[in-house]
């Protein structure tokens, strides 16, 4: 078969292939949404706030209670790619970032310090989840207590910062 023959049959077949799963996509996807949104709750906690040395406190209204078995809070920090190696297969070279620290496009590094603290007064620290393109922040002893409504978040950092986003993240995996 001559290759501009080729090239069309094969392009057709790719179009037939795309066409014929457009009603499986349209079953599919809204049940995949559905479930998504069944194991994930997101909220959006702030925007734009500036964290420092003191304190930041962030009041939940309404307040929070548990629903599923991970909790999160999500910080999307300004200028912050996340530290990732360049390639996953490659491994970690002496050159590819630390990944136990949050290291800012300038060099500055930041040690965020998060609390959840419930409307009974007690603060509960979270420690680093993750550092890819947000800082994810998980409790040190597994679940928070289910029993609880959670009315403020605290964040303070030994450097200054920018956060464009707090948010809550309440999941539970398959």
């Amino acid at each position: 078969m001559p290759s501009k023959v080729r090239e069309k049959f094969e392009d057709i077949k790719d179009k037939a292939f795309e066409l014929a799963l457009i009603p499986v996509e349209f079953v599919l996807n809204p049940l995949a949404l559905h479930y998504l949104k069944k194991m994930h709750i997101r909220r959006e906690i702030a925007k734009d706030v500036l964290i420092s040395s003191d304190w930041t406190i962030l009041s939940l209204k309404p307040s929070i209670k548990i629903e599923k078995r991970f909790q999160e809070i999500i910080l999307n920090i300004e200028d912050y790619e996340g530290n990732v190696p360049s390639s996953v297969d490659d491994g970690f070279e002496e050159n590819e970032p630390d990944l136990s620290k949050v290291i800012l496009q300038d060099g500055t590094v930041l040690n965020p310090q998060v609390q959840i603290m419930s409307r009974d007064g007690n603060k509960y620290d979270l420690e680093f989840g993750y550092r890819v393109k947000t800082v994810g922040f998980k409790s040190k002893f597994g679940e928070l207590p289910k029993d609880k409504k959670y009315i403020q978040i605290r964040i303070r950092c030994d450097r200054p910062f920018l956060c464009k986003k707090v948010i809550w993240h309440d999941y539970t995996l398959k």
